[in-house]
């Protein structure tokens, strides 16, 4: 690999066109590429699922046909969004991964062996919005990262302070901007996303939080909630009903009860006092109940015993509650604040990865395309989003843009 200095020297000699693309465009490219997506969607139920994919190959014919139809190979492009950051519903971030597997070839040989398959190519785009995301504009990336943590809510992009962004580095540095992306500055010595006896955790401001290591294995890979009172919250007890708290940074957590004689399947709450709860008699059980606390856990009553099915939920700053359900491919729920009944939200994309809440932004994370395979587009321009977000409280959704294409070689 080249030496760090020289790539950085390479990525600030880069003039990166502005890209100013409006929120109508981006979903008139969507629709068109939904259209393309009607042909034979019920082969999806043998589970076909691809996550932002649109370039793709044609399945292999019977063994033994290997030299009648031998294997096509296409250039496999995706999408995936690496974070999104708001400081309020008008100014955000997104950090987008674009790629390019050149010859890829998708499928096995009739023997069962495995294809080879070439090295993909990827690109980090950052981009900016000003206005709720009506129009966005790329922003320059000061250093290097081929290799971003994980997807959808990485600690690679973060806001270490109101009104400043940070960005990660191959070499384990970060870079912090004051003014929007428009400069960088390093920060100095290397940043440990990985410390021992840490865990590393967004709180409610998108900023890094080192909480102690003092939970369970189990509950220590639950999800956890972070809530504008700086507590956290985790659903992630083996057995029981229980919902775990931390106040003081993970130093010490302290179990709640929302039903003894039920399971809690995912826990939500915005400022650590107004709490929902999701149970269900076991863990294989799609019979939810919904149950709230509005003294932070200590008291709980009965909201719904009819809830949809669903797997993840956010509690907005105005007190609603909206809901990921499995329902239909995957669906989203609102119930308003001081009411009981779920409303379907429509337009959303279906089967989302992760939900996140930032600076009141909502953003749906990594959508799946339940497109057969053979049955895909292959223009790289019908890409689908990788995230989809609502700037007014869930009553819509619009997707990000999706980076520009990379040649397939």
């Amino acid at each position: 690999m080249r030496d760090f200095e020289e790539q950085l020297r390479v990525e600030l000699r880069r003039t990166e066109p502005m890209l100013l693309i409006s929120r109508e465009s981006m979903l008139a490219r969507v629709v068109r590429a939904r259209r393309r997506r009607t042909v034979g969607i019920s082969m999806a139920a043998a589970g076909l699922a691809v996550v932002a994919v649109v370039v793709a190959v044609p399945m292999l014919g019977r063994a033994g046909s290997d030299v009648a139809n031998p294997p096509m190979a296409r250039a496999l492009h995706s999408v995936d969004v690496i974070n999104v950051v708001f400081h309020d519903r008008f100014h955000g971030y997104a950090l987008q991964q674009r790629c390019v597997q050149p010859d890829a070839i998708l499928m096995m040989s009739p023997r069962k062996k495995p294809m080879p398959e070439q090295p993909s190519r990827c690109l980090l785009s950052l981009i900016k919005t000003a206005d709720a995301g009506k129009t966005w504009q790329e922003r320059p990336i000061p250093a290097p990262n081929t290799s971003p943590p994980t997807a959808y809510h990485s600690p690679t992009l973060w806001a270490p302070e109101a009104g400043t962004l940070a960005l990660a580095a191959d070499d384990g540095r970060y870079w912090t901007s004051p003014d929007g992306g428009e400069t960088w500055n390093p920060m100095p010595g290397i940043y440990d996303l990985n410390p021992p006896g840490k865990v590393l955790q967004f709180d409610f401001y998108d900023r890094h939080v080192l909480l102690a290591d003092s939970l369970d294995p189990f509950v220590r890979g639950a999800r956890l909630v972070p809530a504008s009172d700086g507590s956290y919250w985790t659903s992630g007890c083996e057995k029981g009903s229980c919902i775990k708290v931390t106040r003081d940074l993970g130093a010490t957590w302290q179990t709640l009860i929302p039903d003894e004689n039920e399971v809690t399947r995912w826990i939500a709450t915005v400022d650590g006092q107004t709490v929902y709860a999701i149970t269900s008699v076991d863990q294989s059980s799609s019979a939810f109940k919904l149950r709230r606390s509005i003294d932070g856990g200590v008291t709980w009553q009965l909201v719904s015993d009819t809830m949809p099915d669903c797997y993840n939920g956010l509690v907005l700053p105005n007190g609603d509650l909206v809901t990921l359900s499995f329902a239909n491919d995957g669906e989203v729920h609102r119930i308003a604040a001081g009411t009981n009944t779920p409303v379907l939200i429509p337009g959303v994309p279906t089967d989302i990865h992760d939900f996140y809440l930032t600076g009141g932004v909502i953003v749906l994370a990594g959508p799946v395309d339940l497109t057969p395979i053979d049955k895909m587009p292959q223009d790289p321009l019908d890409v689908m989003p990788a995230a989809w977000i609502s700037t007014d409280s869930g009553v819509s959704f619009f997707p990000l843009p999706v980076p520009a294409a990379l040649p397939a070689s």
